[in-house]
């Protein structure tokens, strides 16, 4: 298998990767739609119920106002929520920015107003750190897609979406100093800083093939 990978070349290896992280799962939806893709909470998502799930959220974020080049910080652990937001994301040429609830509401304020994030989703039902800046935000309890108690912060509405480019990479890096920088077009981190809690959010082929 080694050999194999060594003598295929840095091209061939891109060309079989998807363009963009919600074609991930495009062949499995369609190969294998009622294999399960996600476990969470003791509830199997198969390929099929987890694109659904993508494409509801992916139309409520449109009703929530989110346009292509905006951002969007997403407060959550790990959940099937989250994976979704992140892929509606992509769907929408939208930059996602994942953040850790556990962050102090000093930290997770920091990087809402560093990013410019046009909308705040934090989930509630899946951890109480969420919750609580939920409660913190006056964010607005509710469905997004097929996931309840999710947190919605009130639309920003001053912010101004990114330049989309059919190839632009779109990706976040955070640091506590706050320094801030995109990765670049290559898939590097653009940014001379300490790694430390660091947030990485990324949702373009540059970045998945990085």
């Amino acid at each position: 298998m080694r050999n194999v990978v060594d003598t295929m070349s840095a091209a061939d290896i891109l060309e079989g990767l998807p363009n963009c992280i919600h074609e991930v799962i495009v062949r499995h939806v369609a190969e294998r739609p009622d294999h399960p893709a996600f476990v969470g909470d003791a509830t199997a998502w198969s390929y099929r119920q987890f694109a659904d799930a993508v494409d509801a959220v992916t139309t409520d974020f449109v009703r929530l106002g989110v346009r292509a080049g905006d951002r969007v910080l997403v407060a959550s652990e790990n959940a099937v929520a989250l994976a979704a937001f992140v892929f509606a994301c992509s769907r929408l040429n939208v930059w996602s920015i994942v953040a850790n609830p556990r962050l102090s509401p000093r930290e997770l304020d920091q990087i809402y107003v560093h990013s410019g994030a046009r909308r705040v989703l934090l989930t509630g039902d899946v951890s109480k750190e969420a919750a609580d800046h939920a409660a913190r935000l006056q964010a607005e309890r509710r469905y997004v897609g097929p996931f309840a108690g999710v947190a919605v912060g009130a639309l920003n509405e001053t912010t101004a979406p990114e330049p989309v480019e059919g190839d632009a990479s779109i990706g976040y890096y955070r640091a506590p100093e706050l320094t801030a920088k995109a990765i670049d077009r290559g898939g590097w981190f653009n940014a001379a800083t300490s790694l430390g809690s660091m947030t990485i959010i990324f949702s373009s082929s540059d970045a998945l093939r990085s």
